[in-house]
């Protein structure tokens, strides 16, 4: 492998989210099922440029593959997060949908091809989910506590990704590495939530109907 530490931690952060997605689905939450599909292709779309594909000539495909499918992924979880809040059924919140994906298509037919700039186009999108969840918590949703710590806890592994940092044990460690390791537990604080509210739709609706 090319840079076996980030492939590997790709991977794995692959296999998270695909497990992670699969629990949704059994637990009839198709929106987030859906979201962590998306991140899991983008991680495994990473971990093969990383692992195989960065060192040949095929590296400025991959890296645009990469980057548009964690751009989507940003806005899967915007549209999850806008489901899960019934906020969808409002044409404002359905409009910035509409808008971020338009913008994501528009942008990669526009030109953009590296991570940045593509996901600058999800910036409504990210600005969506931290003011549904941050409202949701003002007014006592069930599980949103989970969210806006989910939400930290990216913040913080953006803050990885951008640290000037290299180091061996056993393969070369690098930003890139870490960062994929560091968005493990906003994952899992997203799954936590998605759990606690799913209770507590259970518990509103003792036959198991949800609304």
């Amino acid at each position: 492998m090319y840079e076996p530490a980030a492939a590997a931690t790709d991977w794995l952060l692959t296999a998270v989210c695909a497990a992670l997605g699969a629990w949704c689905a059994t637990r009839r939450r198709r929106p987030w099922a859906a979201a962590y599909a998306v991140l899991s292709s983008g991680a495994a779309a990473g971990a093969l440029y990383h692992g195989e594909l960065k060192p040949t000539r095929h590296e400025p495909a991959a890296w645009t593959a990469v980057s548009f499918l964690v751009a989507a992924g940003m806005l899967a979880l915007y549209l999850a997060s806008a489901a899960e809040l019934g906020a969808l059924r409002r044409r404002s919140w359905a409009a910035l949908g509409a808008l971020s994906a338009a913008a994501l298509a528009g942008g990669l037919a526009g030109g953009l091809r590296t991570l940045g700039p593509l996901v600058a186009t999800q910036a409504g999108a990210m600005g969506g989910i931290v003011a549904l969840w941050t409202r949701a918590w003002r007014a006592k949703e069930p599980g949103a506590a989970w969210f806006c710590g989910a939400m930290a806890a990216s913040a913080a592994a953006a803050a990885v990704r951008a640290l000037p940092v290299e180091f061996r044990l056993f393969w070369v460690w690098n930003h890139d590495a870490l960062y994929h390791l560091a968005q493990i537990p906003g994952l899992l604080l997203i799954a936590r939530g998605v759990h606690a509210r799913s209770e507590a739709a259970t518990n509103d609706h003792p036959l198991g109907l949800q609304q």
